[in-house]
């Protein structure tokens, strides 16, 4: 709340664009896209498609990528934030909200990414693209190994994603069990900075391997004022 408030300050609350994108790329290495060329470019599709970021959905990814650790503001792969225009679909994926391309460096949100009465929803999603990008540029194989291994995960060609798993409890989330191990782990680590209880509820081993494997003891806890407990 205190990075939010200093952000919202400092920045006029995003109308001091130049501020805006200092803070992106100084502290996280990011660029908010805009309706250009360059945008044009990097997502093989007609620039009409995309559209600036609203002053808001700046300051809430900025709050959401200072929640991780430190180590992790900085992340290998992720250069870009794309953002496509009010109402449109992604032309394949009709029903995601935001998607991570770290083959080019880029997480794209849709409209409906922002449009949610839940405000811990949208702080999930950012978290959750971003770790996607911990899962193709920072995670070795043995870290991915064992956390397939502790999600019952097995190759399945049958399977619309490539894989299954045997476990049928100890997921945060209907997705995170329905896809991959990939997608269970960033639907987890995403859990763990914002609702830390429901994952421990769900699967103390899986805390525990984020909390051990992946936070290096980084901990966060759910507070409530005395006077309203």
């Amino acid at each position: 709340k205190l990075y939010h408030a200093v952000v919202n300050y400092y920045t006029d609350f995003a109308t001091n664009k130049a501020r805006v994108d200092q803070i992106a790329m100084e502290s996280f290495g990011i660029r908010f896209m805009q309706s250009n060329q360059q945008t044009q470019d990097l997502m093989g599709e007609d620039a009409s498609n995309f559209q600036e970021f609203f002053d808001d959905e700046k300051i809430e990814i900025l709050s959401m990528f200072e929640e991780m650790p430190e180590g992790f503001h900085k992340m290998d792969g992720l250069k870009y934030l794309v953002r496509r225009i009010n109402g449109q679909d992604h032309p394949i994926y009709k029903n995601a909200a935001a998607l991570a391309w770290p083959s080019s460096n880029t997480i794209e949100f849709m409209s409906k990414a922002f449009n949610q009465t839940q405000i811990d929803y949208v702080r999930r999603l950012i978290l959750h693209e971003k770790t996607h990008f911990l899962w193709a540029y920072t995670f070795d194989e043995s870290l991915k190994d064992d956390w397939s291994t502790l999600g019952g995960w097995f190759e399945d060609p049958t399977s619309g994603s490539g894989w299954s798993t045997y476990n049928t409890t100890e997921f945060v989330s209907a997705y995170a069990h329905d896809v991959s191990p990939n997608e269970d782990m960033a639907e987890s680590i995403a859990a763990y900075i914002t609702n830390p209880e429901i994952l421990m509820s769900r699967s103390i081993r899986k805390y525990e391997f984020i909390r051990d494997r992946v936070m290096h003891g980084t901990r966060y806890i759910a507070q409530i004022r005395e006077d309203l407990t």
